[in-house]
């Protein structure tokens, strides 16, 4: 039987979520916020929420996992795998330039952004656009957005610094709609959200879903008190910030990342989760942004994760890929400025409780015989020696430090699928009296068998 989820825990799960409802009760206490909303996921099982405190004040109605909450730039991540679905069907390339999709952005410099810069806040376009749209509350619509973004141009060089935008993820709204050819909004809902079976996730919720949309709040100026948050609709910047989601469902972003199925191609996945661009604001190694997702180091762990700050909402999502495990947080109160930190502390003590995810056992079937003549071990004298091994069904290309898969081409060639040889071509040269493989090339190095 497989293991997953609850069974992971040891059979502590009990003891473990009692522990995490009194550090989210303690938490509510200490923060300035009317509640706090905590899904976990381990593999692709929810296997705890709890809501604690107050969803509105007026009438009174305590916070429950059912409600839906703003989940600010959270959206940016939904919005970065809406990009790579339309990469991986041959609707946008990642290195495409922008203008090609948004005319109206284009000059010397603008030219030279492109749709990867901008996934990674490394477009070096100011980041809200110049304009005063979160003091005000008053969005543009597409049509004043076009006009904004004419007058767009970078103000620092592509990829020199991480700077966080909001308007140029609102402008890769644009991108989708131009190469899905149908409105972002419709596109992120039907290309994602229904695929990942997120009922529970809207830009603009009605019917149960607006009766179960939780209240922002804010604590106005000098004053120690919840006052209502007001409602700002987006519009022209939805890509970067508008979606509304109950904690359980956003997890399902998350399960993605290790269940990639027919949804999402692994290798946009791992690109989703490299670094690509890496704040140097920050003392050593610890804030970086792959394509969409903020990479937080937190000791020796690596967290893919996201904050949103919609206003009257500070929400975090974290997840470990290697672990299998996801955690989202959310509070109703825009000044909760620590929920990534609450969100990673307990994500780590959720990791260290678990068993490690089941891997793929070893087989029992003999090694083809097309392939039996080439494993052993092959050298370049004086330099270094690599193995070719079998396992799982497949050629494995192993050395001291990396060991990656081989991928049939044609007979005798194979192409190295990871590490500092990827994508070049390991070959056959020759034969000895055993029928063995004497000589290989690798990356153009020829090596003989040892």
């Amino acid at each position: 039987m497989s293991r997953t989820g609850r069974s992971r825990l040891r059979g502590h799960a009990a003891s473990l979520f009692q522990d995490l409802e009194r550090r989210i009760d303690r938490a509510l206490a200490e923060l300035p916020s009317p509640g706090l909303n905590v899904a976990l996921l381990i593999d692709d099982e929810v296997v705890w929420t709890y809501a604690s405190g107050v969803a509105r004040f007026d009438p009174h109605e305590e916070l429950t996992p059912d409600h839906l909450h703003r989940i600010g730039s959270i959206t940016k991540v939904f919005t970065a795998h809406a990009i790579l679905l339309l990469r991986d069907a041959g609707k946008l390339d990642l290195d495409d330039p922008v203008g090609r999709y948004v005319p109206e952005f284009s000059g010397e410099r603008a030219d030279r952004v492109t749709i990867r810069h901008m996934l990674c806040h490394g477009s070096g376009i100011s980041g809200e656009g110049g304009r005063n749209a979160w003091g005000s509350g008053v969005f543009p619509d597409e049509a004043e957005f076009r006009r904004w973004i004419a007058g767009f141009a970078p103000v620092a060089p592509p990829m020199k610094h991480l700077k966080y935008s909001n308007a140029a993820y609102s402008m890769l709204g644009l991108v989708i709609a131009k190469a899905s050819g149908m409105p972002y909004e419709r596109f992120l809902v039907e290309a994602l959200l229904e695929p990942l079976g997120m009922k529970e996730a809207a830009f603009y919720p009605h019917g149960d879903l607006a009766d179960r949309l939780a209240d922002g709040h804010v604590l106005p100026p000098y004053e120690r008190r919840f006052e209502k948050a007001p409602y700002h609709d987006l519009k022209a910047f939805n890509a970067c910030g508008m979606l509304a989601a109950t904690a359980r469902d956003a997890l399902k972003l998350a399960g993605l990342q290790w269940n990639t199925g027919s949804l999402l191609s692994e290798e946009s996945r791992d690109e989703m989760h490299r670094v690509h661009l890496m704040s140097t604001d920050l003392p050593g190694w610890q804030s970086a942004y792959g394509l969409g997702w903020r990479l937080t180091r937190v000791g020796q762990r690596i967290f893919a994760g996201h904050g949103g700050g919609y206003v009257g909402n500070r929400c975090q999502i974290d997840l470990s890929l290697p672990d299998r495990v996801a955690i989202a947080l959310y509070a109703n109160c825009g000044q909760a400025m620590t929920t990534a930190p609450l969100a990673q502390a307990l994500l780590g003590d959720v990791i260290d409780a678990c068993e490690p995810p089941q891997t793929e056992g070893l087989d029992a079937g003999p090694v083809p015989e097309a392939w039996a003549y080439l494993l052993g071990t092959y050298g370049l004298r004086h330099w270094f020696k690599m193995s070719i091994e079998y396992e799982r069904g497949r050629l494995w290309l192993v050395s001291e430090m990396e060991r990656h898969p081989l991928a049939a081409r044609e007979h005798g060639r194979f192409e190295i699928l990871g590490g500092r040889y990827v994508g070049e071509e390991l070959a056959e040269l020759g034969r000895d009296e055993q029928g063995r493989c004497s000589e290989i090339s690798m990356a153009g190095l020829r090596m003989a068998r040892l």
